[in-house]
């Protein structure tokens, strides 16, 4: 069996694919309409046609007067009763014996030797008996099946192709009992043309179904098509002036419908070895199968035989019940292999539909076991109209109550999607409020939804066109939606619209000027209920607030890295004025030959607080040699360190390890304003230095044995003014890490800097596959 996901791979999304890419979107609600338009127009073939069985049979020929008898026969219907029984126009009729001349059902003409020959009209074979319903419900079956088709997918030409083809087997198989009965005319009118129009869509749908039609292909689709448009034309000239060139034209239209079933077999073999993928190869061998078996007892059996002059061998109504094979096929194709990519040809609002129906059949079921039961209660004109009122009342107050729980146990036990929106958007509530990153948030939250209403996925997307870029994306369907929001006209022009995504709905949510949400499709296929509504509206209205809060951070984030990063250049200006300035004037002056003590300390003193403010605000250590260099500078380096006994690990840290300046100076400035509050505040007296290379990070830690501290005192600190902890996790967030603080009153202090290392990185192999 294969994968019902990776079959989507298939003929349907290639060619909604290129749709999409490449020609104007078809008008989906005229596709619809024309559906809706298909199954009146059956109904309405089948009223007729079953109603003109209860009507006498009319020989469909017109009489007039003439010299050579009584009555001659002016015009004849091909196919009719009339013809059957071998009336021409020009044969003399002596007498009429029921009905007139323009509509006679029984006549008497002349026979061999003087005699007469009486001509009645009968109903056909189709007529009578289980015929009479048997071909019009396989009828039902062709437009019924093609109208799901077509209204699950109006965006495939291949679909519009099979929709034809059900529409016009449908109708033909439903004029069955008129064609043979007192409605020839018009029957007949109509069937010709759709016998050579049924084969035509099945081949022009054949052609369509693998991709890649060859224009010769095109050509024959074409050529068939005005043929059949002629040859129509030809039978109603026959059938209004030359009723007797119809045998040749019927032979015509044989040869016709056997040439598209051998056109329609051809097209599946070449499909068949054009098919690129296994689920393409199993549906193009299924539909073939079905074909074959469906269309050989008409072809063999009805078509061949008058082609070749003489009567079929079987009556074409026992022969047409092998077309079922056709449907049941392509039923298969669908379920089995998401043929066009429709995954689920019926939805749930049919099912819904269905049920209803059942539960209106059990109510009037009851209604008539409680008339067999108790029929004395219907003797009274009275009774019978008080019961009656009663009963429609109590039947639609029935039908009210039970239907919602009807639907509700199939979402229950057959689409295992119920849940309490209102509980549901209370969680959701819950997630926004969590003290975490938004993206985060809304990742979590879409999950949520993605699990509670079975979604396959879900995509967050800014901006339009070829400059859009994805925020968020999850599932498995992420991939469609990106290519379904790319198409033009997909997105509302603002709120949410339910789109088709291929053959499936989705939910598409315009969040602002530049975000848009996809949700969907839901597992299956399967249409939105209310409350997936209800429940995804106020969560995209969730997305779009924390999405935004998302920006402003981003920004303000952006905005504080701008600032320091403003700040370590003017430092390095600073310590360059400084070194080349300053600096060196004091270097002269310690190295003067004036002869005083005290003038040469003074310079000595000054070039040594020089150095030192210099390398504060930007070692050079760190920039020529690393960071290992300059954090091992900086502890032997420290300011009033001597009370604190240093111990140093940077064994993990390779000398030639390099990392992104910006990573190493976040990393160097976290230690210095760390390695300070060591000395100034802690009252440690050993901390430790580690610095290591590990799972693909830059890990510094810090840690002392001093009085430590708690998230009061932290808080309490801030709002004092002392931002050293709060601008070394914002610097190690700029650099793309974290920092994380152990600390309790009394059990001292680690501070862990965790900074990730970009793959292009100079590291060490070794470092590398820590």
């Amino acid at each position: 069996m294969s994968d019902p996901v990776a079959s989507l791979t298939s003929r349907g999304q290639a060619e909604g694919s290129s749709r999409t890419s490449s020609q104007p979107s078809p008008n989906l609600p005229l596709l619809r309409g024309l559906v809706l338009s298909s199954v009146l127009l059956f109904a309405s073939l089948f009223f007729f046609a079953q109603r003109s069985v209860t009507d006498s049979p009319l020989l469909q020929i017109r009489l007039e007067e003439c010299e050579a008898a009584p009555y001659c026969v002016s015009w004849v219907m091909p196919a009719g009763a009339g013809w059957d029984a071998g009336l021409r126009v020009g044969d003399p009729v002596l007498r009429i014996t029921g009905g007139g001349t323009e509509r006679p059902r029984s006549v008497v003409r002349p026979g061999a030797s003087g005699s007469e020959a009486p001509i009645r009209a009968e109903a056909g074979r189709s007529v009578e008996g289980a015929s009479r319903y048997t071909l019009p419900l396989l009828g039902l079956v062709f437009v019924t099946f093609g109208s799901l088709v077509l209204w699950r997918r109006p965006d495939l030409k291949s679909a519009r192709s099979f929709w034809l083809m059900g529409l016009a087997a449908g109708c033909s198989l439903a004029l069955v009992p008129a064609s043979e009965g007192a409605l020839t005319v018009w029957a007949l009118g109509f069937q010709f043309p759709l016998v050579w129009f049924s084969p035509w869509a099945l081949f022009a749908f054949y052609t369509s179904l693998t991709p890649g039609t060859p224009r010769l292909v095109e050509k024959v689709r074409s050529i068939t098509l005005w043929s059949g448009i002629g040859l129509t034309a030809i039978y109603i000239l026959t059938a209004a002036a030359q009723p007797n060139i119809y045998p040749w034209l019927q032979a015509c239209i044989s040869i016709a419908f056997i040439l598209l079933i051998i056109f329609s077999i051809i097209a599946l073999i070449t499909g068949y070895r054009r098919a690129s993928t296994h689920n393409e190869r199993s549906v193009v061998a299924i539909v073939s199968s079905a074909t074959i078996l469906g269309l050989i007892p008409l072809l063999l059996l009805v078509f061949l035989p008058i082609a070749s002059g003489v009567d079929e061998i079987v009556r074409p109504d026992i022969a047409a019940l092998g077309l079922l094979a056709i449907p049941t096929g392509f039923a298969y194709s669908i379920f089995q292999y998401q043929m066009l990519g429709i995954r689920r040809l019926v939805q749930r609002g049919a099912v819904y539909v269905i049920l209803s129906g059942l539960l209106l059949v059990v109510m009037i079921l009851l209604v008539g076991i409680g008339i067999t039961i108790k029929p004395d209660l219907f003797e009274s004109r009275r009774n019978d109209l008080l019961i009656t009122s009663g009963a429609v009342v109590f039947g639609a107050l029935a039908f009210a109550y039970l239907r919602p729980i009807l639907q509700r146990l199939a979402d229950t036990y057959v689409y295992r999607d119920v849940f309490d929106y209102r509980e549901a958007i209370v969680e959701l509530s819950k997630e926004a409020q969590r003290a975490r990153q938004p993206k985060d948030v809304v990742v979590s939250m879409l999950e949520q939804v993605k699990a509670i209403a079975r979604l396959e996925g879900y995509l967050v997307v800014t901006g339009r066109s070829q400059s859009a870029s994805e925020i968020i994306s999850g599932g498995m369907s992420a991939q469609r939606l990106r290519r379904a929001y790319d198409s033009p006209g997909f997105l509302p022009s603002r709120g949410s619209a339910i789109r088709q995504l291929e053959s499936d709905p989705v939910l598409a949510f315009v969040l602002d000027e530049d975000t848009a949400l996809l949700l969907g499709p839901k597992s299956g296929g399967e249409a939105f209920r209310d409350d997936d509504v209800k429940l995804m509206e106020p969560m995209a209205t969730l997305v779009s607030m924390l999405l935004a809060r998302s920006k402003l951070s981003d920004e303000l984030r952006d905005l504080n890295g701008r600032l320091m990063t403003a700040q370590e250049e003017e430092r390095a200006r600073l310590a360059i004025d400084l070194h080349d300035g300053p600096l060196q004037q004091a270097i002269f002056l310690s190295r003067t030959a004036v002869p005083s003590d005290k003038v040469i300390d003074v310079g000595k003193s000054l070039v040594t607080e020089l150095r030192a403010i210099t390398n504060a605000l930007r070692p050079p250590m760190l920039d020529d040699l690393g960071l290992r260099y300059a954090i091992d500078w900086l502890a032997r380096n420290l300011p009033g360190k001597e009370a604190v006994h240093i111990t140093m690990d940077l064994d993990g840290f390779p000398d030639e390890t390099r990392l992104p300046a910006a990573s190493e100076l976040a990393i160097y400035r976290c230690a210095q304003e760390a390695l300070n509050n060591v000395v100034k505040h802690s009252g440690a007296t050993q901390a430790t230095i580690s610095l290591r290379i590990a799972q693909g990070k830059a890990i510094l830690s810090i840690m002392d044995n001093g009085r430590g501290f708690g998230a009061a005192e932290r808080e309490r600190a801030a709002k004092d003014g002392h931002l050293g902890l709060l601008g070394m996790r914002e610097r190690v967030r700029h650099a793309g890490g974290t920092l994380a603080i152990e600390s309790a009153p009394g059990q001292g202090a680690t501070i862990t800097i965790s900074v990730p290392v970009e793959a292009d990185s100079a590291l060490p192999e070794a470092a590398r596959s820590v």
